[in-house]
């Protein structure tokens, strides 16, 4: 089943990328990695003081990389946030100590 690009696009909009980032406040931070369809890391802080954090993006549940599709969902996400700048919204933490935020991008 594929994704139109214009559905991720009302995704976005409509509910944000959510991305994990320490804190309840917002960040601009810079996306450097997808390990999944809803989890990525982020470049916060100031240069030469970044933190690397892990985000889980609030409100979106995507299959992991080995289960069908899930090649497909990190590459989604990928086309929509790798190496650009995102606002992070983080109000909580999941058990994994990932960031539960809204992201965007």
């Amino acid at each position: 089943m594929r994704i139109p690009r214009s559905t991720w696009s009302v995704v976005v909009a409509c509910l944000g990328l959510v991305v994990a980032c320490a804190g309840h406040a917002q960040q601009q931070c810079l996306v450097v990695g997808i390990a999944d369809g809803d989890t990525l890391t982020a470049r916060c802080g100031a240069p030469g003081q970044y933190q690397q954090t892990r985000v889980r993006l609030a409100g979106i549940d995507a299959p992991e990389r080995r289960q069908p599709y899930g090649d497909r969902a990190r590459q989604a996400l990928a086309g929509l946030a790798f190496q650009r700048w995102a606002r992070l919204e983080c109000p909580e933490v999941d058990r994994y100590g990932r960031s539960i935020c809204t992201v965007w991008a």
